[in-house]
C-alpha cells in the first residue's frame, strides 16, 4: 500500500508529488487537470509496465494509430519511433531524446520501490540459433548507432520487470490486460466478458457474494439474489431475483445498479491491491452515494486494499466526507490544478485535504470542475 506518490514524466505530469496518500482517496479538478492520468499511472505502477497495460492505455484514448507526421520525419535521430503510439505516454506525446529520462511512478521513499519506464538501446546480432541483444551504454539518441534497436523497458528494484517492447515495428497488442494487483473501472464500465470473469471468482465465495448483493440493495431493496444465465451464441445475462419469484435482467434496473455492481465487484476481488474508479458518481443518484462510500471504506479496511477514485460531482465529495468522518480508515481528498506561481507556472500540482481540512473544504464548496 502506498503512503506517498510521485509521478514524473508521464503524460501531462512533469512531476506530481503527493507527500501523503490515504487508504481511500478521491481526486477532483477541472477537465484536463490529470485526474484520469493519475489512475493510469497507478495502473502502470501496479502492472509493472506490462505490454498489455500500456497498449490498453493508448487504445482507451484512441491513440492506437501510427502517425506519419512532419514532426516525426523531422526528428534528427530514429524518426521511426516517433510514429509509435506509445510515445503518447510521455510529455508532449514524444519519446525523449535523453535515454536517462524515464517515466517514474511510486512512493517518495524508498526510491528503489519506484517503477521506471524508458527507452533502452540494444545492439542486435543474428546467429544461427537466434538473436543476441546487448545493451548499449548511451545517454542520448545522438550517441546511439543507426543500426541499433530501441526498446521500451520497465525496471524496478534494479531489474527488468518484463519483456522488452520494440518500437521500430508495427504496433501490436500482445494479449489482454491482466493486472492482478489493480482493478480499474472506467467511466464507461467493463465489457461483458470482464464482468463474467470477475463474477465467476466471487459467486463461489459466499462472503464476497453477500457484499455484492448488499450493495445492489442500496439502489433496489427488493433484490434477493443475482445469477448469471447462459444466453444464445455464448453470451450470458445477469439476472436479479426480485422478491419471491420475479426475475429481471440487471440491465432492466437503472444505470446505478450496473455501475454499483461493477465497482463493488472490482473491490471484493482486489484484496491487498488497488481499486481505481474513474468518475465514481456515474449513474449513482446523490441520495445513495453516502452509503456507497461507507461500503467502500468498510471493504477497504476489511480487504486491506487502497482505493483511488475521481469525480466531477459535488454530491460525491460531500458523500465521501461523510463516510470519512465515520470511519477509522484514512480518507484523503486531492484537488489537481495548474500552478500560477512564476517558478512553476502551468505545472499540475495537488492540494491535499483530510480530517478537519476536508470538512472545511466541503463546507466551503471546493471547486470540482
Amino acid at each position: 500500500m502506498l503512503s506517498s506518490l510521485q509521478i514524473k514524466n508521464f503524460r501531462l505530469f512533469e512531476e506530481l508529488t503527493l507527500p501523503q496518500v490515504g487508504q481511500v482517496n478521491l481526486i477532483v479538478g477541472k477537465n484536463n487537470s490529470g485526474k484520469t492520468c493519475l489512475l493510469e499511472a497507478l495502473r502502470i505502477f501496479a502492472g509493472r509496465g506490462a505490454g498489455p497495460v500500456l497498449h490498453s492505455l493508448v487504445e482507451e484514448r484512441h491513440e492506437d494509430f501510427t502517425v506519419l507526421s512532419e514532426q516525426a520525419d523531422e526528428a534528427p535521430y530514429f524518426p521511426e519511433i516517433q510514429r509509435n503510439p506509445l510515445r503518447s505516454l510521455f510529455p508532449g506525446h514524444e519519446f525523449p531524446d535523453s535515454l536517462d529520462t524515464k517515466i517514474e511512478i511510486g512512493p517518495l521513499r524508498p526510491r528503489s520501490e519506484r517503477f521506471r519506464l524508458g527507452l533502452r538501446a540494444y545492439s542486435v546480432t543474428e546467429y544461427e540459433d537466434g538473436l543476441v541483444r546487448k545493451p548499449i551504454k548511451a545517454s542520448t539518441l545522438r550517441e546511439v548507432a543507426n543500426d541499433a534497436k530501441l526498446f521500451l523497458e520497465g525496471r524496478a528494484d534494479g531489474s527488468r520487470t518484463g519483456p522488452l517492447i520494440p518500437l521500430d515495428g508495427p504496433f501490436i497488442k500482445t494479449g489482454k490486460e491482466r493486472n492482478e494487483h489493480a482493478r480499474f473501472v472506467a467511466a464507461s464500465g467493463w465489457d461483458g466478458n470482464t464482468l463474467t470473469r470477475r463474477w465467476a471468482r466471487v459467486s463461489i465465495r459466499p462472503a464476497l457474494r453477500e457484499h455484492v448483493i448488499s450493495a445492489l440493495k442500496l439502489v433496489d431493496p427488493g433484490i434477493q439474489e443475482l445469477v448469471l444465465v447462459p444466453g444464445p451464441q455464448r453470451s450470458s445475462e445477469f439476472i436479479v431475483i426480485h422478491g419471491e419469484d420475479e426475475r429481471l435482467p440487471l440491465k432492466a434496473l437503472d444505470d446505478g445498479a450496473g455501475r454499483l455492481f461493477q465497482m463493488v465487484l472490482a473491490t471484493v476481488v482486489s484484496k491487498g491491491g488497488y481499486v481505481l474508479l474513474d468518475e465514481f458518481e456515474n449513474g449513482l443518484h446523490w441520495s445513495v452515494q453516502p452509503q456507497v462510500w461507507r461500503l467502500v471504506f468498510k471493504l477497504a479496511e476489511m480487504l486491506d486494499l487502497q482505493v483511488f477514485a475521481t469525480t466531477h460531482s459535488w454530491d460525491c465529495v460531500r458523500a465521501f466526507q461523510e463516510a470519512d468522518a465515520g470511519s477509522s480508515v484514512t480518507g484523503m481528498l486531492f484537488h489537481l490544478g495548474r500552478s500560477v506561481r512564476t517558478s512553476e507556472y502551468g505545472k499540475v500540482i495537488a492540494t491535499r485535504y483530510s480530517g478537519e481540512d476536508l470538512s472545511r473544504a466541503t463546507r466551503a464548496g471546493l471547486e470540482v470542475r
